[in-house]
């Protein structure tokens, strides 16, 4: 090898140019040509089944055993129900919550999706509930005099195991949690 080296190095500065070209462009086709046979195993192997889904409309997650989400109260106006809430996560892992179209009131067979959701001082909501911790926010639907639904909270994973995908449903007593409750000192 040693050998072969000083030999390269004891030739003209353009054939070292072209013997570098050369090894350089036989290194590239043999990279793309691997690349190619992979991409056409991959392609090979993939299951044409569940590549289009039949019924997109429907979301049809599990339920999730833990509550994650609890409503505290509602405040009702001629234009808005807002519904206080707060997210617990007392796993180890990162929960992301779910996105506004993904939150639905259902009231008297009526679906609301929520128009805004904030924190308590009225920013953005966080998209990721940390691991053992807790974050407290406002939902916005449009006003209601229904006194029960359920609010749907759906499409909900950890960060360690996005394909598993889960929904929590609250029922809701609107006319109770609408009630003014003490304020403790």
């Amino acid at each position: 090898m040693k050998n072969f080296i000083e030999k390269l190095q004891a030739k003209p500065y353009e054939t070292r140019v072209k013997i570098l070209w050369s090894s350089v462009l036989v290194t590239g086709v043999i990279l793309v040509a691997i690349f190619v046979f992979n991409l056409k195993n991959t392609v090979s192997n993939i299951d044409s089944k569940d590549l289009i889904k039949l019924n997109p409309d429907t979301k049809t997650s599990p339920l999730t055993s833990t509550a994650y989400v609890l409503v505290e109260r509602v405040e009702r106006s001629s234009s808005l129900l807002k519904v206080y809430f707060n997210y617990n996560n007392p796993n180890d892992d990162i929960l992301n919550v779910s996105k506004l179209s993904d939150i639905i009131l259902n009231v008297e067979n009526d679906n609301l999706i929520a128009q805004k959701i904030t924190d308590r001082q009225g920013n953005i909501f966080v998209q990721k509930i940390l691991s053992h911790t807790q974050n407290f926010g406002i939902l916005y639907f449009p006003a209601t005099t229904a006194k029960n639904g359920t609010l749907i909270l759906d499409q909900m994973f950890m960060e360690k195991t996005p394909s598993d995908i889960f929904q929590q449903t609250l029922e809701l007593n609107l006319e109770e949690l609408s009630k003014a409750t003490n304020v403790r000192n």
